[in-house]
């Protein structure tokens, strides 16, 4: 692996980067959702998927080492086995700097193996361009997007979560039963040209993540919006099933109001494998997203 010097002298990082600086926690979480496809020879090849195995699951345990990370989700999706889903959620922008040095000869490995088509981050307002220069280092997928989270996505403090400092110190990627769901959903085009309706559509988002935060179990909340792309972006961790299923009840409860403006078009959510049935089911019945990827995740052999 590279070393932090010769990165920045290939210029892919600042020559002064720390990467085992004390991570000073952000008033806003940053969440990012990578998507890459993966080539057609190594689709064919069970030598080259196992590297590409090896590798995502080096990037899930380095990430989760470092420190500034809540959780690092990778897994390749389960059915056609034609993508790899990222879901990465940082204290602050800087801890993607790191990452970037730390994982480099991983991330090397991945990209032999894939094309990165897709990535999404939400991060407070003041950090987007900081976000915008970090991210761009691991690449220019055709899809790239950076928007402000307007959420309040503080994980909870609680004992089962053994959270401290105002909850800004769990480590959510030790929990096995940790369940993160995403999404990319369109808005529509009346609701995008309608002022009035967009309020009503950003109203009824706020009301929302007030809902969730009351739910016991849902630590995590990200929302975001890109007028100009006309789609909304949502990143949100539960520590247990009882949770994504009272989520679901509410939006089963609140569809009529939130698909005026939204449609559900695609969800990656993360969970045991024991839950995917169940989670499958309750989604499919009050949610209905048009595409729903269901994701074991890679546990850290180190936790």
């Amino acid at each position: 692996m590279l070393s932090a010097s010769e990165l920045a002298n290939l210029g892919c990082v600042d020559v002064d980067v720390d990467v085992d600086k004390e991570i000073n926690a952000s008033e806003v979480l940053t969440s990012v959702y990578s998507k890459f496809k993966i080539k057609g020879p190594t689709l064919k090849s069970l030598k080259k998927l196992k590297d590409l195995v090896a590798a995502l699951k080096d990037i899930r345990d380095i990430s989760n080492g470092i420190e500034g990370t809540y959780s690092t989700m990778v897994d390749i999706d389960n059915i056609k086995k034609g993508y790899v889903y990222f879901s990465f959620l940082f204290e602050n922008p800087s801890v993607m700097e790191t990452a970037f040095v730390k994982v480099f000869d991983s991330f090397t490995k991945l990209s032999t193996h894939t094309d990165m088509v897709e990535q999404i981050c939400m991060t407070g307002e003041a950090e987007m361009e900081n976000c915008r220069m970090t991210l761009s280092r691991f690449g220019s997928p055709p899809k790239f997007v950076v928007v402000q989270s307007f959420s309040d996505p503080f994980p909870k403090t609680d004992e089962d979560n053994n959270a401290g400092g105002g909850g800004r110190k769990v480590k959510m990627h030790s929990k096995d039963d940790i369940i993160c769901s995403l999404g990319v959903w369109k808005i529509k085009e009346e609701t995008l040209k309608d002022e009035a309706k967009f309020d009503s559509l950003s109203k009824s988002l706020k009301a929302y993540n007030t809902a969730m935060l009351e739910i016991e179990d849902v630590l995590v909340i990200a929302l975001g919006v890109s007028k100009e792309l006309g789609e909304f972006y949502f990143q949100e961790h539960y520590g247990s099933s009882k949770a994504i299923y009272e989520q679901s009840i509410f939006m089963a409860m609140n569809r009529g109001e939130i698909k005026e403006h939204l449609v559900p078009s695609e969800m990656v959510i993360f969970t045991s494998e024991n839950s995917q049935g169940f989670i499958e089911d309750i989604v499919a019945i009050n949610i209905g997203p048009e595409k729903l990827t269901l994701m074991k995740g890679m546990k850290s052999e180190r936790e």
